[in-house]
């Protein structure tokens, strides 16, 4: 596995987008390897794109350079139909090309989640396709595995036909499959929402956040959320000593945020 590619993992502590700033060395002529992917990280396509449009001085890393111009042309400004579809051409030539390496793999993951969300016309059942083909050919890549969340909240929000209640139990029957704890939890997250959402099974969804919550949350974002939809469930279900332990973790280390506020005056209700 490629040093940095090893580090594009969703879920981490860092967000998506700072990933991409160490997402591969590659020698570039003319710039520093790491100053195109940090301008990637940073969302700044545009720096990302000039750079590594100009090919790698070293062949190693061929590969990742065009999976990084890839991901550049997703972003670049202004965002035109033609930069995305010269994004999903890098994307499909590196899958053609070897699509088991690890930058094969992520280009397979990124074209799904383009028919997904960034094709002129999404293709939702064209992208849910490839993600279960990416999940069946690489079960135990964290890209792959993270394609299943998202088949997950496709089958969730999209399928026409189940009852809310059978599409939650058939994406629950995804979390074994789910070997990487940072995906896992996200799954976990997104099943613990569609129990509020789509049945509203306040139980249900507090066995989901606690699980996420016991996978550990690193990010702080998707931390404070779970916390704060666990102590709603918890109060929900009349468990008002959960509901205060949540909130009491959630005031000790989110104390400025816009929520903490309204959090001591749940606190202080609380029996």
């Amino acid at each position: 596995m490629h040093p940095c590619l090893s580090r594009l993992t969703p879920g981490c502590a860092r967000p998506f987008a700072v990933l991409l700033g160490s997402l591969v060395s590659v020698s570039v002529a003319g710039a520093e390897p790491a100053e195109a992917f940090h301008d990637l990280g940073a969302l700044r396509a545009n720096q990302a794109y000039e750079t590594l449009s100009v090919p790698p001085a070293a062949p190693g890393d061929v590969r990742a350079a065009r999976l990084g111009l890839g991901l550049a042309l997703l972003n670049r400004q202004p965002r035109t139909e033609a930069n995305l579809m010269e994004a999903l051409r890098h994307f499909e030539a590196l899958a053609a090309e070897n699509p088991a390496d690890e930058a094969g793999v992520a280009a397979r993951y990124f074209a799904a989640r383009w028919w997904q969300i960034h094709a002129p016309q999404p293709d939702l059942a064209r992208a849910r396709r490839a993600y279960l083909e990416l999940a069946a050919s690489a079960p135990e890549h964290p890209l792959a595995q993270y394609g299943l969340v998202k088949v997950g909240i496709l089958d969730l929000y999209t399928a026409a036909g189940p009852a809310p209640a059978e599409r939650i139990q058939s994406v629950e029957a995804l979390l074994p499959r789910l070997t990487h704890p940072a995906v896992r939890r996200n799954l976990r997250h997104v099943l613990g929402q569609a129990c509020q959402v789509l049945v509203d099974d306040p139980e249900r969804a507090l066995g989901h956040y606690e699980a996420a919550l016991a996978d550990g949350l690193a990010k702080d974002n998707l931390h404070a959320d779970v916390l704060l939809r666990a102590a709603e469930t918890a109060r929900r279900t009349g468990d008002a000593r959960k509901a205060r332990i949540f909130l009491e973790v959630y005031v000790e280390r989110y104390p400025r945020s816009h929520a903490a506020r309204l959090a001591r005056e749940i606190l202080a209700s609380l029996p």
